[in-house]
This record gives C-alpha cells, sequence and structure tokens, in this order.
C-alpha cells in the first residue's frame, strides 16, 4: 500500500468540508431563523423580491441576500432576514439605499453601511448606475473591460452625469453593438436627471 502524503498547503476535501460545517455553525448561531436554502452569495431570503437589494455580511461571512420592495431602515433590514442582535442605526430611523452592503461587525455588532459592489448587483439581477458606478464595477459587465470601463467613468468626470443611458453612445470604443450588449446591465437615477433649482433671491421691496 503506497501512502500519499497530503499537501499541507492545500486543505484537502475533508478539510474543506469541516470549515463550511463552522462557517455554516456560526451564520446560525448569529441569525438562527435564517433558511436552510442556500447560493453562490449566501441565502436569498424569502420576501417580496422587489426591486430593492440588500447584501447583509457579519465579520466576513456573507448571511444572505434580501430583495425588498422598498428602502428600509437598518433594523427593518436586520429583522427580514431573522437576525437577533440588532445594531442601532446612525442616524436613527434613517433608511439605507436600496443595492447597500450592511456589514455587521463584532458582538453586540456595529453596522457600517457601504455600495454593494458590481459584480454582487449584476449577480442579483440589479442594474448598475452609471452615475456611481467604478471602473471596478463596471468592468463585472461582459463586454466592459478595464480601458472601456475607465473611458465611461471619465466620459462622466469631463462631461457631467449621465443624464440617459443612451449617453453612453458618446464614450469612444462604444458603437451601437456594444451598447445594445451592455445597455441592459445599467441604469441612470432618476434623481440625478432633475435640473438644480434655482434659488434666485426675493425681490427687494421699498419700504
Amino acid at each position: 500500500m503506497t501512502s500519499i502524503p497530503l499537501n499541507p498547503g492545500r486543505p484537502g476535501p475533508l478539510q474543506g468540508l469541516v470549515l463550511l460545517a463552522v462557517v455554516t455553525l456560526l451564520s446560525g448561531l448569529l441569525c438562527p431563523a435564517i433558511p436552510n436554502s442556500y447560493s453562490g452569495s449566501g441565502n436569498v431570503f424569502p420576501s417580496t423580491r422587489g426591486a430593492c437589494v440588500y447584501k447583509i455580511v457579519h465579520d466576513g461571512v456573507v448571511i444572505g441576500t434580501i430583495f425588498l420592495d422598498e428602502p428600509k431602515r437598518l433594523s427593518e433590514i436586520l429583522e427580514a432576514v431573522g437576525c437577533v442582535d440588532r445594531p442601532r442605526p446612525k442616524p436613527p430611523h434613517a433608511e439605507i439605499p436600496c443595492g447597500s452592503e450592511v456589514r455587521l461587525m463584532g458582538d453586540p455588532p456595529l453596522a457600517r453601511i457601504a455600495p454593494m459592489s458590481g459584480g454582487n448587483l449584476i449577480c442579483a439581477g440589479q442594474r448598475i448606475d452609471l452615475n456611481l458606478a467604478s471602473e471596478s464595477d463596471l468592468v463585472a459587465i461582459r463586454g466592459i473591460g478595464p480601458h472601456l470601463a475607465g473611458r465611461i467613468v471619465q466620459q462622466r468626470h469631463s462631461q457631467g452625469r449621465y443624464s440617459s443611458v443612451k449617453d453612453l453612445q458618446r464614450v469612444p470604443g462604444i458603437g451601437a453593438k456594444k451598447y445594445s450588449a451592455i445597455a441592459q446591465f445599467v441604469q441612470v437615477n432618476p434623481a440625478w436627471t432633475r435640473p438644480p433649482v434655482s434659488r434666485r433671491p426675493a425681490p427687494h421691496r421699498s419700504p
């Protein structure tokens, strides 16, 4: 019988199963109401499957993703995923923007809010906002490489915010074929298309 030494730098199948079991146990202790279904980015919690998506992470472990109908407060998001320990939101009662990642750290946990990455948004079936996206967000879209992503961001910096997705056609390197391939993965928040409100001084009235 020949003994095959294990590579100490690479965990074997048994070690991998043990690690997975430990991570699953820790997630269950944090949020005992998490369902057993699993996807590539953590649990997808049963909800109304709205267009407002949140990703919940605790100490680097992805707890799951939830879809709601509208922006919610931090306490409401954590309640929806079954988390018992609820950190106080700062400022209190503030709604968390859709497409945010809720990062819980420590015990009792403190919360930090950050935008979800472009890759996470695409995996969740959401569109990437052209006026908020970084180059690393944009390369998550098939057909956009680092150079084209840089030109898209540079166009925003030099020409101002995008007013519609069609503005992409002004970016060098985006022709009709390229535009039709990537337009379905991006959006422009309507808030950016509103003209600025002009504040004119009140007319002077003579006494």
